[in-house]
C-alpha cells in the first residue's frame, strides 16, 4: 500500500480527536476512523480500510491500535506511523491514570461504591453482548464448534490460555490445510500434557515484572480487549495474586467508561500495583507489541490478507478466545450478579443495548449519576 503526502500534523489532530471522543471498545473506534479517515477526508478508499482492518485482525495486539498505525504508515510513512499510534493511545494513558489515583484515594467512600456497584451490571451486559456478537462471526463451522466447546474444557481445567489460544489456532490451520487427508483428525491431546498445565504461583510484583506481563500478554492476544480480561483474570487474580476479582472488576469499569482503546485497563491496574511509574510501565508494555507487529507487517500488508494458512490460523484462535471469554465471563458473573437488584439492571441493560444498539459508554455514564444520586438517598 503506497503512502499519501498527509501532514504529521493533520494526523495528529485526527487521532487526538478520535482518542478523547472514542468511548464504547473497538467496534466505535473503528466507526470513528472510518468517519475521519475515509468518508470526511478522503485519506484512503473504503477498500483499503477493510485491508487495514484484515491485517490488524491477522496479527496479535490491541487491535484498535494497530488498526490506527497501520492508517498512519499508508499516510505518512514511519513518520505517520508514529503521529498515529502515539496520538491514539497517549490521551487515554493520562485520563485513565488520573482516574486510578481518585480510584486509590477515593475508592472506598460510600459515593464511588455505589457508582461502582451500578457499572457493573452493566460492563456485565456489554461483556455478555460482545460475546454473543464474536460468536456469531467466530463459529463459521462444526470444527470450529467442536474446538470452541473443547477450548472451554480446557479452560475450565486450568490449561494456560497461551497453549489453549496456540494449540487451537495451530490445529485449526492444519486440519483446513490438509483437510483430505485428516479429515477425521481433531487433537486433544494437549489437555493430558502436564507441560502446559497451569499452577497455582505468586509472582513478585515490581516493575520488570509488571513490563514483562503485560507485553507477554500483549504479545499473543488476538481479538478485542475482552480477550485481555480473560487472561488478567486467570493470571493476575488466581495465579499472581496481584490484584483481587474486585479490583479486575473494576479495571474493566474503568476501561469501558474511558475513552480510547480499552488496553488502557493494563494502565489502570499498573497504577494499582506500583503507582504511576507502574501505570507507565504497564502502558508501555501492553502497547509496544502493537508497535512491533505493525512495523514488520505493513510493508506486506497486502500479501498478509491473501495467506490462507493466515486465515486459517484466525479462524482457530478466534474461537479459542471466545472460549476465554466466555468462561471468564461466568466467574464475573458470580461476583457482579450478586443480588436481584443487580441483575435486573443487567438484564435491563442487556436489552437496551440489544435493542437500541447505544453506545455502552452513554449506558455506563447514566448507571454512574444513577449510582451517584442514590448515594445520598441512604
Amino acid at each position: 500500500m503506497s503512502t499519501r503526502n498527509v501532514s504529521v500534523r493533520s494526523i495528529i489532530l485526527v487521532f487526538l480527536k478520535i482518542s478523547f471522543t472514542a468511548f464504547g471498545g473497538h467496534a466505535a473506534h473503528l466507526a470513528m476512523m472510518e468517519e475521519e479517515v475515509v468518508r470526511k477526508r478522503k485519506w484512503i478508499s473504503h477498500e483499503e480500510f477493510l485491508d487495514i482492518i484484515s491485517a490488524a485482525n491477522l496479527i496479535p495486539g490491541p487491535n484498535s491500535t494497530e488498526t490506527a498505525l497501520h492508517i498512519g504508515y499508508s499516510l505518512a510513512n514511519w513518520r505517520g506511523f508514529f503521529a498515529a499510534g502515539l496520538s491514539f493511545i497517549t490521551p487515554t494513558i493520562i485520563i485513565v491514570t488520573s482516574v486510578a489515583m481518585a480510584y486509590v484515594k477515593y475508592g472506598m467512600l460510600p459515593a464511588t461504591e455505589n457508582i461502582l456497584f451500578w457499572i457493573k451490571p452493566v460492563i456485565m451486559a456489554v461483556i455478555s453482548l460482545a460475546i454473543y456478537r464474536f460468536s456469531k462471526t467466530a463459529v463459521k463451522s462444526k470444527l470450529l464448534l467442536f474446538m470452541l466447546l473443547l477450548a472451554c474444557l480446557a479452560s475450565v481445567f486450568k490449561i494456560t490460555e497461551i497453549a489453549v489460544i496456540l494449540v487451537i489456532g495451530v490445529s485449526v490451520m492444519f486440519i483446513n490445510i490438509s483437510r483430505n487427508k485428516f479429515n477425521s483428525f481433531v487433537p486433544s491431546s494437549f489437555l493430558l500434557d502436564p507441560i502446559i498445565q497451569a499452577s497455582s504461583c505468586t509472582v513478585s510484583c515490581d516493575l520488570p515484572a509488571i513490563f514483562l506481563f503485560f507485553f507477554k500478554i500483549s504479545a499473543i492476544i488476538f481479538g478485542s480487549g475482552y480477550v485481555l480480561y480473560a487472561f488478567l483474570y486467570n493470571d493476575l487474580v488466581v495465579n499472581y495474586q496481584w490484584i483481587s476479582q474486585a479490583q479486575l472488576i473494576d479495571a474493566i469499569a474503568i476501561g469501558q467508561f474511558t475513552p480510547g482503546p480499552v488496553f488502557t485497563a493494563a494502565t489502570f491496574i499498573g497504577y494499582l500495583l506500583a503507582g504511576v511509574p507502574g501505570a507507565l510501565i504497564a502502558s508501555a508494555g501492553v502497547f509496544l507489541p502493537a508497535f512491533i507487529y505493525v512495523a514488520i507487517t505493513s510493508p506486506f500488508l497486502s500479501q498478509m490478507r491473501q495467506s490462507k494458512s493466515l486465515s486459517f490460523f484466525l479462524d482457530g484462535v478466534n474461537v479459542a478466545s471466545l472460549a476465554l471469554m466466555i468462561v471468564v465471563c461466568f466467574n464475573l458473573a458470580s461476583a457482579m450478579l450478586t443480588n436481584s437488584l443487580a441483575i435486573s439492571i443487567f438484564v435491563v441493560s442487556l436489552a437496551i443495548l440489544w435493542r437500541f444498539k447505544v453506545n455502552s459508554a452513554w449506558l455506563i455514564l447514566v448507571a454512574a449519576i444513577i449510582g451517584f444520586i442514590k448515594s445520598f438517598w441512604v
